[in-house]
């Protein structure tokens, strides 16, 4: 998704270099996306960030051929041996360079300021431009409005800070002996969490303390142990999707199987029932009856409901079962 949606942005930004004005570029690209089944949230995503482009482009009177699409920045000075691509660059020569970074993603990405991505292609940016300022921008369309569009700027001795900082944490990043350190923010996404001893030392560890010591005495511990406590529910909520996973594919978990999936009914289109209970004249009366019981709905309004009700299955739960001891 996130892939369609960076390849949609792009052509908009390209079809009005190529001549075609905001709105024409704007709704081709929307309507591209459509056709190509990308689901309406995203397409509205895609149209956001165009305009957020074309607000930028014209703030800084930028040239079309000064306007760079997917990008790709050396980033060898700061020990990358891959380039990185900046979903766009804005080139004011010799002053200033504009990167914008889209995030399509359901995930918080924080602030611009604080995004190491941001920062590492600020300092290539500049270097290949060979400006003295940096202006980064994070574009993430599914945050909150006032978190969409965060911005940064970087002069000399921001990016040169900037550069340090992201060599150290390359050269952390490759380390093979790295020591693990256990936390929200560190294992909140983590891939391994299940795998990762330190993360189960640490979930342990929490556990202990309160059977053996008692209830935190000051802020840091109390915050120690909400951080154990929600790592706990991630790191179980993923071992049963993994152990899940791994018998419906038809592998076995000694003394586990799967239950029965619960049937789940909803409603596929509440707007379409109202519609309906409305065009029959039982719209504030449906609404009356549901705060008391389904069971007083008048049948007629029933019918109208069940008739848009779909049913399907929920994922199977995970159970215990006996194991037969061996002959």
């Amino acid at each position: 998704m996130g892939t369609q949606a960076h390849a949609f942005t792009a052509s908009g930004i390209i079809g009005w270099k190529s001549g075609l004005s905001w709105g024409e570029s704007i709704a081709g690209a929307c309507n591209d996306a459509t056709e190509a089944g990308v689901d309406s949230w995203t397409v509205w995503c895609i149209q956001r960030s165009l305009e957020f482009a074309r607000d930028l482009i014209a703030k800084h009177e930028i040239e079309p051929d000064n306007v760079l699409v997917e990008h790709p920045l050396d980033m060898l000075d700061l020990g990358m041996e891959k380039p990185g691509t900046a979903d766009l660059v804005l080139v004011i020569p010799f002053k200033m360079v504009v990167i914008v970074d889209w995030k399509f993603t359901f995930l918080d990405q924080g602030t611009a300021e604080d995004h190491d991505q941001l920062q590492a292609y600020g300092i290539s940016g500049a270097a290949t431009f060979k400006t003295k300022d940096v202006l980064v921008y994070l574009f993430a369309p599914r945050a909150e409005k006032n978190m969409r569009a965060t911005g940064a700027k970087f002069d000399a001795r921001a990016l040169a800070k900037n550069a340090e900082w992201t060599r150290a944490v390359v050269a952390a990043a490759r380390n093979p002996a790295a020591e693990l350190t256990a936390g929200y923010d560190q294992c909140l996404y983590c891939r391994a969490l299940t795998r990762c001893p330190t993360a189960q030392e640490f979930i342990v560890n929490a556990q202990e303390a309160i059977q053996y010591i008692g209830k935190p005495t000051d802020a840091d511990a109390w915050g120690d142990l909400a951080a154990a406590a929600k790592i706990g529910e991630k790191f179980g909520g993923d071992a049963k999707d993994l152990v899940k996973d791994h018998i419906l594919k038809g592998g076995t978990a000694t003394g586990w199987g799967l239950g029965s999936g619960r049937t789940i009914r909803s409603c596929s289109d509440a707007k379409e029932a109202l519609r309906r209970l409305d065009a029959a004249g039982m719209r504030d009366l449906a609404i009356e009856a549901v705060k008391i019981s389904v069971a007083s709905l008048p049948t007629e309004a029933v019918e109208v409901i069940a008739d848009l009700v779909t049913e399907h299955p929920s994922s199977p739960s995970l159970k215990a079962v006996k194991v037969r001891a061996a002959a």
